[in-house]
């Protein structure tokens, strides 16, 4: 019988984090895809845990599919959305670590920070030939990020900068010598962990203030930039000196495959709706921020009837 229920529409973007979630978790347990339009026909007896993950919609889930993890994802988009969702779950987390910050100061006090993740299905290293000096997958908004990549386009224009279907990234980004990023609203975006996990050198802008520096190193996982003259020397320097560029890419894609492992919560502290702290003695999380991992979190999770009933009943009381 399915022990995890992971909630996401993917009809109309496949490529958002739930199906990046259900092929971990899949690997680890039994779990299946809900879609929104299935879930009033959803026996909650046959799953130990309902995840649903931020997809950018708002729909309701029937309460009785118990216990509910919220994943909200782009709290740095749509906060209010988040939050709402947030004060219908059992289990509160966020990608991004203000984003968790922000929601314990609106009451949702034990939102925990859950980064995301490399998928190696479709992001991870392809042995593909070296096709693109620089390489961007996504959209092109309006404003500082579509001008970086003008720049970008006009002193190195042996570069791939555009939308892609989302089963290429890994090989796009492969075939890359540099995977460039720069994020919207100061967020660890997936593309993150897309380049990190792709054996390429990920030059993004400085995300220290939002947890980057928790996770890796600048200087030995990836490059940073805070400036469009620092963003074209680096790439220059970098595009030039190739044993330093693998040298930081093959730490990075270490970094990146372990940040789905980040410290492993006690399992108690799970299952009473507490606040998970990192392990003792581990060093990924630097700083002694609050973290965990996606797997760990599942692993602990209730697993009978009855200890999913305290659970539902613990954080309806708090």
């Amino acid at each position: 019988m399915p022990h995890v229920g992971v909630i996401f529409d993917d009809v109309a973007r496949p490529e958002m984090t739930g199906g990046h979630a259900l092929r971990a978790l899949q690997c680890l347990t039994e779990a299946m895809p809900l879609r929104p339009d299935q879930l009033t026909a959803v026996d909650p007896v046959e799953f130990r845990l309902f995840l649903r993950v931020d997809d950018g919609l708002e729909y309701p889930v029937p309460h009785r599919l118990r216990p509910l993890a919220w994943w909200a994802i782009d709290t740095h988009l749509s906060f209010e959305r988040c939050l709402r969702q947030a004060r219908r779950a059992d289990f509160v987390f966020a990608a991004q670590q203000n984003g968790a910050e922000q929601l314990r100061a609106a009451g949702i006090t034990a939102a925990q920070w859950l980064p995301l993740a490399c998928d190696p299905v479709t992001q991870g290293w392809r042995s593909t030939a070296n096709q693109y000096d620089v390489a961007f997958v996504g959209n092109i908004f309006p404003g500082e990020r579509a001008e970086l990549l003008q720049l970008i386009q006009k002193n190195i224009p042996r570069s791939f900068l555009g939308r892609a279907d989302y089963r290429r990234l890994g090989e796009i980004y492969s075939s890359a010598k540099i995977v460039f990023n720069s994020s919207l609203r100061d967020d660890m975006n997936m593309r993150v962990f897309e380049g990190l996990c792709s054996g390429s050198l990920l030059i993004t802008n400085d995300l220290a203030e939002n947890g980057q520096n928790d996770l890796f190193t600048p200087g030995e996982h990836l490059v940073t930039y805070r400036s469009p003259g620092e963003l074209l020397e680096k790439m220059a320097y970098y595009l030039e000196h190739e044993t330093e560029r693998q040298q930081i890419a093959r730490a990075g894609g270490g970094a990146g495959s372990r940040s789905a492992h980040l410290p492993a919560p006690h399992a108690a502290a799970v299952a009473d709706g507490r606040p998970v702290h990192p392990v003792p003695g581990q060093d990924r999380n630097r700083a002694g921020r609050k973290s965990l991992s996606l797997p760990a979190f599942v692993e602990a999770a209730p697993a009978t009837a009855t200890d999913r009933e305290a659970v539902v009943t613990r954080t309806a009381d708090r």
